[in-house]
């Protein structure tokens, strides 16, 4: 666990400074996301339940420029009951803007790929599995005056446990600072 940790957290350093400060040399953004999941497999929502916990930190673009960018997020899905499970996604990819463009509302598109880090523990149930596996996603969203946005997305998880994890969300977050370099 901790060896997995620590790769995490050099793969989190290396993304929040080395790609977004190649593609853009004066300033990054960085916001803070809080949502919903909901698995899509029957066998998963009837085994767990079909609610979960979504929390993400990801550089964030304000303006949404009409050119693919490079992003990055860290992200955290939780589900706390009989069963705990928890999915840790270090996702990178590109997000770019569309449609017309206003100082208040902009709507983007995002894809992202990444390892993820997936725990699952059920005594009663026998289930108790560290996993490494793949996270795809791809997102849809809006920005709101340049500093909040809301979300829709779909994320694929590679089996954990022969279970499959791949669900919708629904996320809003907010600006929270920017890094001049």
């Amino acid at each position: 666990m901790r060896i997995v940790s620590q790769i995490l957290g050099l793969l989190v350093l290396v993304a929040v400074v080395a790609g977004p400060a190649s593609a853009e040399k004066s300033k990054i953004s960085f916001a803070l996301g809080y949502g919903t999941f909901m698995p899509t497999d029957s066998v998963t929502k009837d085994q767990f339940d079909d609610n979960w916990t979504r929390i993400s930190f990801t550089t964030f673009e304000p303006e949404k420029p009409a050119s693919w960018r490079f992003i990055f997020e860290g992200g955290a899905y939780n589900l706390d009951s009989a069963t705990d499970v928890s999915l840790y996604p270090i996702t990178f990819g590109f997000e770019r803007g569309f449609g017309e463009s206003s100082n208040s509302v902009r709507p983007y598109v995002v894809l992202r790929a990444g390892p993820y880090y997936g725990q699952i523990e059920n005594a009663a149930l026998g289930l108790d599995e560290d996993h490494v596996g793949l996270n795809s996603n791809l997102s849809l969203g809006l920005v709101f005056n340049r500093k909040y946005y809301l979300e829709a997305r779909y994320d694929y998880f590679s089996e954990l446990a022969d279970y499959d994890f791949s669900g919708f969300s629904i996320n809003a977050g907010m600006k929270l600072f920017s890094l001049d370099l």
